[in-house]
């Protein structure tokens, strides 16, 4: 991928599919060869693997408040199916994916279904600061649950605060919005597309020039531009129980794109995946509901006071009861371990140009200033679309940057009394 052999990369992570419904990574594996097969520049041959990956999500990937499942009942067996950015970012390449081969209407179902709502467990309110909670402090607060005696609190259990500690909210993925919006339109649907604009132009005000140029319906071609490695995903906190992402790339200037006769024009991100994957309303907290060593380290310093107010007042059953609080709680973190499966085929970043094509083998230039080594890619000999819909376009930029997730240092886990609610 760094150097943009991408029809390699295809090859490889196609020769590792996994075609047995009973295991894990059935849908992480589809995930990936149909990322790389759009970025070889095959978008048929992506169809195949996104038309799966796409029908579990759209007939069996939401809960009843519309928020996402994280694991899938299908044929009897529970299929993962990625964190919700994951899922939502495939549902956005199957979009991409339609739109290449003039599917517009299915485009857009595809970017309506990457609008599901998201589970906030700190929603903002009007005058506090920016949220600032990790799925380290939500399992904190879960463990604290679990540790009262039912019907102490509101919550029964670490279990009922993950299911029920939430608000339910409209997410905030720009370019499900902005490709709705595009679909839309072309599809005619003027007044609907016009809502979707509003809403990209809300979430992100620095894209306001491309959607004044989208409503005035000034372009014939749509080009998206992918770039950067995503964040790989770890194991972190007390006996790593617990995940975070963390960034490979933290690229942050814009893109460049040119066309032979027509002025530069610069292009802002319209989605940065490392801000989605480190927001926890875009993570799914299955490691937390499973993550028993914070759960356990509570159980163990209850147990053990319990243990101590037993002996000292010489109730030996109180004692008892101390220690076998304490020995469940060793049970417990011998058995939570995260899961750090990902999809390590997404950009970092993705970029959206609205442009006019208007000679045949027409070469567009795509360039990353500031960026070292310098980068960028260029889509060779376009043509004017042939009926009166927009062509699509999608280039993936080769990262060939001095970038090794292998070099970064793991977090430091924090001390006990850091893992305690």
């Amino acid at each position: 991928m760094r150097v943009g052999d991408f029809a390699g990369a295809r090859d490889l992570v196609e020769s590792q599919v996994e075609d047995d419904l009973s295991e894990r990574r059935y849908m992480l594996d589809r995930m990936r060869a149909g990322v790389l097969n759009l970025d070889a520049g095959d978008p048929v041959r992506a169809e195949r693997w996104f038309a799966e990956v796409y029908d579990v999500l759209r007939t069996q990937g939401l809960n009843e408040d519309k928020t996402v499942r994280s694991v899938v009942l299908t044929e009897g067996v529970k299929v993962w199916k990625g964190e919700p950015f994951e899922q939502a970012m495939a549902l956005v390449y199957y979009g991409f994916v339609q739109a290449a081969q003039g599917s517009w209407d299915n485009a857009r179902a595809a970017a309506g279904n990457a609008l599901f709502y998201l589970r906030d467990f700190e929603p903002e309110e009007e005058g506090e600061p920016e949220r600032r909670i990790d799925t380290q402090e939500i399992a904190r607060r879960a463990a604290a649950y679990e540790a009262k005696q039912r019907g102490d609190t509101e919550y029964d259990s670490g279990d009922e605060y993950l299911d029920n500690g939430y608000i339910a909210e409209e997410n905030n993925f720009t370019l499900a919005y902005l490709l709705h919006g595009i679909a839309s339109q072309q599809l005619g649907r003027d007044a609907e597309a016009s809502d979707y604009f509003n809403r990209v132009v809300k979430l992100s005000p620095a894209h306001r020039p491309l959607i004044d140029q989208l409503r005035a319906g000034d372009y014939n071609t749509i080009v998206v531009v992918a770039d950067g490695l995503g964040p790989r995903k770890i194991a972190t906190g007390p006996g790593g129980a617990l995940s975070r992402y963390q960034p490979i790339d933290t690229t942050g200037t814009p893109a460049r794109l040119s066309v032979v006769g027509q002025s530069p024009v610069e292009l802002p991100a319209i989605t940065n995946v490392n801000a989605m994957a480190m927001d926890h309303r875009w993570n799914n907290l299955e490691d937390v509901r499973i993550a028993k060593n914070v759960i356990g380290n509570v159980l163990i310093a209850g147990g053990v006071i319990v243990l101590a107010e037993g002996a000292d007042d010489g109730n030996w059953e109180t004692a008892a009861i101390g220690a076998g609080i304490a020995a469940l709680g060793l049970l417990f973190k011998g058995t939570a371990k995260a899961n750090t499966d990902y999809c390590d085929v997404l950009p970092q970043r993705l970029f959206v140009a609205a442009l006019n094509v208007t000679e045949p083998d027409t070469d567009i230039t795509i360039d990353l200033p500031d960026v070292w080594p310098p980068g960028g890619a260029t889509l060779r000999s376009l043509d004017p679309p042939l009926t009166n819909q927009a062509a699509f376009h999608y280039l993936r930029v080769p990262t060939d940057r001095d970038l090794d997730p292998t070099s970064i240092e793991p977090p430091v886990e924090p001390t006990q009394e850091g893992n305690l609610p």
